[in-house]
Order: structure tokens, then C-alpha cells, then sequence
């Protein structure tokens, strides 16, 4: 069996050889003819085919030398090393030539084979001219595993060898005694061609030894039968959207299953895991996994259902969630679903998060830690938090997808990639909590960064479970408006279908002076016009008109003085005028606080009448709950009341 051995390849640039005049110190030395002594090999057909032979050849009688020199001084405790050095011409661009370099391993291993070659360059800086030193490196054949790659003399034999002059081999030198008769001699290196022929070496092209060479720089990458298998696993779970384990072995168990048959098919379905979960993140948008496989929307989708039923449009409900699933809004990234308790919130967004291909928890009880699960995810998910002093800022960069480092228990800071978050609670997400002090210094910086729906209905029976298909299918629908019809605008409240103008406005206007005004706004002259004639000539009005009545107008008399006051006889008994007159008055307040009551058992009247602010008196009048109704997210529920208690309430109003 032939000895084992170490390879090596240096590279020659043409750069190199058109600046020796200037970098070499000799370059006369170089540059010199090579003798025509060798009857066997063909020195005059070499110099007229190859234009820097002569170079070539001198500088390889130089670089032997020194490999022996530098050997005996780096390595005095080893013998002198059995070599091979072989003289070819390269074909790439920007190399005119290299050399193979073949070393018996004897008793020397592979770090002193790679230092002896590291440092075998200082040896050759006495041939540099000043202020010049040598740049090329040998480039050392190594493993995938990047060990030094162990070869024989058969490589000597069987791939070097066999190579003749002038395409394939120009000159060689060896101090090895089994290889001197065929060293540069064309017949025995034809006869070593017969016998045992040429084997196949792939090198990789190297640039280590390029020096003054320009040339474009490549990532290293690794080969092989293994790193394929990656790839390939990797390219196979972002076209999947598989992120989990779970999903994997839902997805195909076999193939699962063969990569825990090793341990390093496990540690490679980990890292291939966790390299799909964070390609996706970057490269692919969320949407486009929510989508996949969708169809047209059908008139049972459960998903348009629960849309309807809280009052808003389901082409602007999927318009919106589209547009917040692919990130169209730089700054508003997240989603928050408000509402009472079973009103579809957490129904619908769990059906979100387990359809994208990760998702991670904010357990906001968690003071260190409360994000620790959401660095690298496709979808994060608030459930039922409560915004607090401690991580307000942390949540707006969060809320708004700025690129900021998340602290992770047991592994100091990750980077937080900006993705899609989803929010569900029934209380002010937009006001911290500080122990009992509640503030709102951060909810208008919070409210630029949400999109909020209000889910305020009870989900009826059957509609649970939201089947995937439904929800593919309505994310579908959204993606082709998004297309069609553009970005929806940004909004913090979602409109509804139902919306009305806000009635805080309309009531400080008496609805008498509305009535009349639109009744002749089509034909005003003037801005007198826009006035209404006196209240006797306006028509009778009854208590089941559309606009509610008016409340009665405070009479315009001039204030009594003292001295008319003291004077004045004792107020006697009413009249029957005036006993009439306040009869009017509390008939007509009834029938105000009727209208409203019509308005508010039209809308949601017994999930809505517990409603009390947070500042002021508690309100007196169904008129003025509704007017709060306008933004039911800025006030408290009492949990204790129910349905049932709403219902008493109003029939004991009604019938009072």
C-alpha cells in the first residue's frame, strides 16, 4: 500500500508574471532561457507554445528549494520530506499557471504540514524586491469537515503523472526515488498512462493566493450529498410554510420520521427548522400563507357570519385584514379585536395563528421576560393583555415594526424582526397601568399603530369552530381587493356598515331646528332662511316621528329685581294653564326618552346600558348613554350585571 500524503496547489496570476521586472529582485534570474537538456522532454516546443515557460520553470527550481529549506528550519525533528512538485498550465481567467504540490505524511501531522506551508512565504521575501513582499499562499487540499485532506502516491501515479507536455504538463521535480525515471521523460509518462491512467482530483478555485489579482469575490459554500439534503429541506419547508415540528409531522410523517433516524438527521431537522422560520419572516409576508389554497367566498362562510352579525361590512372587514396581513401600513402593524367576553375574539384569532406557520405569546405578567417568545415569528399574539409602565416602549417599537432587541431568558438580547400582531381584550389596551394609577400619556402613540375592531355580539350556536377553508377563502377575498382597489386607508376604528354622523355633535343643535331645516335646505336664499319659522306655526308633532322630540325651550323672561320680589304677594296655587303647561312638558320629556330608548334597543341596548364613564356622574337618560356608546372602548363594564338584569331595568323604567 503506498504511503499517505499531503496535496497542496498554488496558484500563478497573470499580474504576477507581467510585474516580476518590478516586484522580483532578480528578475534577470527569472527570466533567464531554460537549458534544452533533457533529450525526453520537449523544452523548445514548451518555450514557443507557453510565452512564460522560461518563468515558469525558474521560479519552480526556486520555490523547491525553499520548501527543503524552510522544512529543515521550521521542522528540525523530522527527516527530510519526500516531494513531488508538478508545473501546469491553468485555464481559468486571470491564472497563467500553478503547482502541484504532493508531501509524504511520514511522522508529521497535518497542523505542522499547514504551518510549515504558512510560513514557507517569509522565506520567500528575500527574492522580493524593497517594499515588495510574496502574497501567494498555497491553497491545501481539506475535507468538508475541514480536516487536511489524506491522499497516497497513487495520486502521484495515476493523476499526475499520466499528464504530458505542452497542454496538460510543463516541468517537474521530485526528490521521491520510485518517480525520477518518469519525472521528464514523455515515453515512461506515456507508458504510466497505460498502466494505470488518470484519475479525477476536483479542485475548487481558490483566491487565497491571488495577491494583486482583482477577482470578484464568492461565498464559500459547502458540497456534498448532505448539504443538498439541507437545502433542499429547507427550500421544501418555506415552500410549505412548516415552521413547527407539529406541522411537519401533520404535514408528512414520513419524512419526519426519517430524519429522527440519526443523530445527525435530528440536529439537522432542528437547524433546518429554525432557518425556514426566520427566511420566512424576512422574505415571505404573512398573506400569502393565509391565502393559499383559497377559493371565492361562499355565502356560509362563518367568517363573513361573524362580520355581519357586529355590524360591519365584510368587504371592508377582509380589505382591511388583508392589508394588515401583508404589511401594507409602514407604521400600523397590529390588529386589536375588542369586545365583551364570547364575542368571537380569541375564536377568531386563534384560527389565525394556527393557520400561519408560527406564532408567538405576550405574557405580559411576566415583568423580566414579556416578550421572550416573540423574536422570530410569523404572527404575535396578545391575548387579553394590559399595557403597563414597565413595557410600553417596548410594545409601540413592537406595535409599529421598528427593528429593535428583545431580551430572551437564558440567551441575553434577539434581534425582533418586524411581523404581524394581533390583539384581543376587553379592556383599554391604549391607556398604561401603573399599580392604581391609570394614564394616558402613550394613547395617541399607541392608537396610530392599531386597527381595531369591535366584536360586541354573542357568537350564536354553530358558529364555532372557523373552518380553515373558510378562513383561506376570506383571506383570498381580501388579497384581490388589495389588488383591485388599492391600501385601504388607515384608520384606528374600522367604520361599520351602520355608522352614523356622531350624535354628540348633532345634539347640540335642537332637533325641532334640524327637522325644518332639512325639510327646506333645497331652497334657501339666504342664511336667514336657514332659521325655522316660530314654534306656533310649526306643524303638531307626535311621539312616533322619526326625529326625536324636542325637550322644552327655556322661557325668555327678564330676571325680577329685589325690590319686586320683596313686594310681591305670596305665589298662590297654580292655574289650570300652567298645571297644563308642565303636563306638556314631562309628556313630551317621556316621549324623548322613549325615542331614544327605541334607538338604543335597535343597536344593542342590553350589552350597552352597564356602560359607566370614568370621570363625572353616573349618566341619567337613555340620550346620554348613547352618546357614550360612540367610543365604548374608553369605559369600564361591570361584570355582575347581566342580561337578564338589563331587561328588568328596562321594563321597570317602562312601566314606571
Amino acid at each position: 500500500m503506498d504511503a499517505s500524503c499531503f496535496t497542496a496547489v498554488l496558484q500563478i496570476p497573470t499580474l504576477f508574471c507581467e510585474s516580476v521586472p518590478v516586484q522580483m529582485e532578480s528578475p534577470a534570474i527569472l527570466l533567464r532561457s531554460v537549458a534544452d537538456d533533457y533529450p525526453d522532454w520537449p523544452v523548445s516546443d514548451l518555450q514557443q507554445y507557453a510565452a512564460h515557460f522560461d518563468l515558469a520553470v525558474n521560479l519552480g527550481h526556486i520555490l523547491y528549494r525553499e520548501l527543503l529549506e524552510s522544512f529543515a528550519m521550521l521542522l528540525p525533528l523530522h527527516s527530510t520530506p519526500k516531494l513531488f512538485l508538478q508545473l501546469e498550465p491553468s485555464n481559468s481567467d486571470g491564472r497563467e499557471f500553478h503547482y502541484h504540490l504532493v508531501c509524504e505524511q511520514g511522522d508529521m501531522s497535518g497542523r505542522e504540514f499547514s504551518t510549515w506551508l504558512k510560513r514557507w512565504r517569509t522565506f520567500m521575501d528575500r527574492y522580493m524586491a524593497g517594499g515588495h513582499v510574496w502574497t501567494l499562499l498555497w491553497n491545501i487540499r481539506k475535507t468538508r469537515q475541514g480536516r487536511l485532506y489524506q491522499a497516497d502516491l497513487s495520486f502521484v501515479v495515476r493523476y499526475l503523472l499520466p499528464k504530458l507536455p505542452v497542454e496538460n504538463c510543463w516541468f517537474a521535480w521530485s526528490n521521491i526515488e520510485r518517480f525520477q525515471a518518469s519525472l521528464l521523460s514523455v515515453p515512461n509518462r506515456v507508458r504510466c498512462l497505460g498502466e494505470g491512467g488518470a484519475i479525477a482530483l476536483p479542485y475548487l478555485p481558490s483566491t487565497s493566493g491571488s495577491g494583486d489579482t482583482e477577482v470578484t469575490a464568492v461565498a464559500p459554500s459547502m458540497a456534498g450529498k448532505s448539504t443538498d439534503r439541507f437545502l433542499c429541506l429547507i427550500d421544501w419547508l418555506v415552500e410549505q410554510g412548516i415552521a413547527t415540528e407539529r406541522r411537519w409531522l401533520t404535514a408528512d410523517k414520513k419524512s419526519y420520521r426519517s430524519f429522527l433516524g440519526s443523530s445527525g438527521g435530528v440536529l439537522q431537522a432542528k437547524n433546518a427548522l429554525m432557518v425556514a422560520r426566520r427566511e420566512m419572516v424576512l422574505a415571505h409576508p404573512l398573506l400569502g400563507y393565509l391565502q393559499r389554497g383559497g377559493k371565492p367566498v361562499q355565502a356560509d362562510n362563518k367568517v363573513v357570519e361573524l362580520f355581519k352579525i357586529n355590524g360591519y361590512d365584510p368587504e371592508d372587514a377582509a380589505w382591511y385584514f388583508a392589508a394588515w396581513a401583508q404589511g401594507a401600513w409602514a407604521k400600523r402593524r397590529a390588529l386589536w379585536l375588542w369586545g365583551p367576553a364570547s364575542t368571537g375574539k380569541t375564536l377568531l384569532a386563534a384560527a389565525i395563528a394556527h393557520l400561519s406557520p408560527s406564532y408567538g405569546c405576550v405574557n405580559w405578567t411576566n415583568q423580566n421576560f414579556p416578550f421572550n417568545d416573540c423574536h422570530c415569528q410569523s404572527l404575535v399574539w396578545w391575548e387579553e393583555g394590559r399595557m403597563t409602565e414597565n413595557i410600553v416602549e417596548v410594545a409601540k417599537a413592537i406595535l409599529g415594526g421598528a427593528p429593535v432587541r428583545l431580551d430572551v431568558k437564558n440567551k441575553g438580547s434577539e434581534d425582533f424582526i418586524p411581523t404581524c400582531v394581533i390583539i384581543t381584550s376587553n379592556g383599554d389596551l391604549t391607556v398604561t397601568v401603573d399599580g392604581p394609577v391609570i394614564s394616558t400619556a402613550h394613547q395617541e402613540a399607541l392608537q396610530t399603530r392599531i386597527t381595531m375592531f369591535q366584536l360586541q355580539r354573542l357568537v350564536p350556536i354553530g358558529l364555532a369552530p372557523l373552518p380553515e377553508s373558510d378562513l383561506h377563502d376570506f383571506f383570498k377575498w381580501g388579497a384581490d381587493l388589495l389588488k383591485s382597489k388599492g391600501v385601504p386607508p388607515e384608520a384606528f376604528r374600522v367604520p361599520r356598515r351602520a355608522d352614523r354622523p356622531r350624535l354628540s355633535d348633532v345634539a347640540k343643535t335642537p332637533l325641532s331646528i334640524l327637522a325644518c331645516a332639512a325639510e327646506s335646505r333645497e331652497s334657501w336664499d339666504s342664511e336667514d332662511d336657514w332659521f325655522p319659522p316660530s314654534q306656533s306655526h310649526s306643524a303638531p308633532r307626535s311621539a312616533n316621528a322619526v326625529a326625536p322630540p324636542n325637550s322644552p325651550a327655556t322661557p325668555h323672561t327678564p330676571d325680577p329685581s329685589i325690590s319686586q320680589l320683596v313686594s310681591a304677594p305670596f305665589p298662590s296655587s297654580d292655574t289650570e294653564d300652567e298645571e297644563y303647561q308642565r303636563y306638556l312638558e314631562a309628556r313630551e320629556a317621556v316621549d324623548l326618552e322613549l325615542w331614544w330608548a327605541r334607538v338604543l334597543f335597535d343597536l344593542d341596548w342590553a350589552g350597552r346600558l352597564n356602560l359607566v364613564g370614568p370621570r363625572g356622574p353616573r349618566p341619567v337618560g337613555f340620550f346620554h348613554y348613547h352618546l357614550w356608546l360612540q367610543e365604548p372602548w374608553r369605559y369600564h363594564r361591570r361584570l355582575a350585571l347581566t342580561e337578564a338584569a338589563h331587561r328588568r331595568r328596562f321594563r321597570d323604567w317602562y312601566h314606571w
